[in-house]
């Protein structure tokens, strides 16, 4: 039986982020009770064509997943389990915001088949939270691990963000330092990217904040990777750490370019080869009136560059026999030319059978991936 990772999109925030081009809306939590139905429908819709797959992850990403109560969450398990095939340990992501989150939320999260949950934390000061107009506090957060563990939860993520505007590498050490305290199983720290039509993207054009440069940044990152792996923490993806045993297997799947389903407004969904999404708009997607907003079938070329793209995110890098497996070819055919430039730098290392960016190779990573795409 092939395997499957599900995504449902939760789109609700009590307040949009400054930073945030996501598709969210604020305010609009007296929809839930009808979204939670449509993905249920929707989950109904899509079943024919998944009864040959098992689901082996299922991931609530948002916007806000912890705004929905625990029986919603609960409402969408049970149908996932009552119509598909699941894995025996399969594994079940929340995002979660620690603004919205109670002792009895959490434990109901958890009773409902919850089993790993993802903080957005983002920065342990509270001038920095403000500014990027998150709802709680450095206080809250901590206290929201703390719930989450008395909760009963044994995989709790948590994500910080570096390069924040006007922030030092003092306070990224602290906020770094501080977490690693706590102890959690997974960390994801992500560079800031001022993303157009954000309030940050405004504020930054006007000249209101500064960014730290990217000799900051890039120490930042340096002292990211030195300080967790002190800790017992492996890098496995360029921004993502954890102890041995909890990689995200959801987000594993996106990065080998595996097959997954989205269900909600604005999901993606990426099966045989063929890319498919839902409508953006509410009133459609509510009404049902768009199951399928828009899709595409990828061209060789493509789906070999996004596989590429993907998995030289990954430490271990992407194995020669896999690829070759998929696409008949081995890495060497379509991208010698490439290995010739960047293997002698240092930047890429073939380890085993499998070719992978180098430490110094993950510090420019976005330059080198690119060139890996082949349309």
């Amino acid at each position: 039986m092939k395997s499957l990772g599900l995504y449902f999109h939760i789109p609700f925030c009590p307040y949009r982020c400054h930073y945030c081009d996501f598709l969210s809306f604020a305010n609009h939590e007296h929809m839930i009770p009808e979204y939670v139905s449509c993905l249920i429908r929707d989950l109904k819709f899509f079943l024919p064509d998944f009864r040959d797959y098992e689901i082996k992850t299922i991931f609530f990403g948002g916007g806000t997943p912890s705004l929905l109560r625990a029986e919603q969450i609960e409402r969408i398990l049970s149908a996932v389990y009552s119509y598909c095939h699941t894995a025996a340990e399969i594994e079940v992501t929340l995002e979660s915001n620690p603004g919205t989150i109670t002792l009895e939320k959490l434990s109901g999260y958890q009773a409902a088949g919850v089993n790993r949950l993802s903080f957005g934390v983002q920065a342990l000061q509270n001038r920095h939270l403000k500014r990027m107009g998150r709802i709680h506090t450095a206080e809250e957060a901590q206290e929201g691990f703390k719930l989450a563990r008395k909760a009963g939860f044994q995989n709790l993520n948590i994500d910080l963000i570096f390069g924040l505007p006007d922030q030092s590498l003092e306070e990224w050490e602290e906020s770094l330092n501080q977490v690693v305290q706590w102890e959690p199983e997974h960390l994801s720290t992500y560079g800031l990217q001022i993303e157009e039509g954000t309030p940050f993207f405004t504020d930054y054009r006007q000249g209101i904040f500064s960014l730290p440069g990217e000799e900051i940044e890039a120490l930042m990152y340096e002292k990211t990777i030195k300080r967790l792996r002190t800790r017992g923490y492996e890098q496995y993806e360029i921004s993502n750490f954890s102890k041995p045993g909890y990689e995200c297997r959801h987000n594993l799947i996106y990065w080998n370019n595996e097959e997954y389903l989205g269900i909600g407004l604005g999901a993606f969904s990426y099966l045989s080869k063929k890319r498919f999404w839902m409508t953006r708009n509410m009133a459609k997607y509510l009404k049902g009136e768009e199951k399928i907003s828009g899709w595409e079938v990828l061209p060789l070329e493509k789906e070999v560059g996004e596989t590429m793209m993907l998995g030289l995110r990954l430490k271990k890098g992407i194995s020669n026999v896999r690829f070759f497996g998929r696409f008949g070819k081995r890495l060497q055919e379509f991208y010698s030319h490439l290995i010739s430039k960047y293997e002698p730098s240092g930047l890429l290392k073939w380890e085993d059978d499998a070719l992978h960016l180098t430490e110094s190779g993950f510090m420019i990573a976005n330059h080198v991936i690119q060139e890996f795409l082949l349309d």
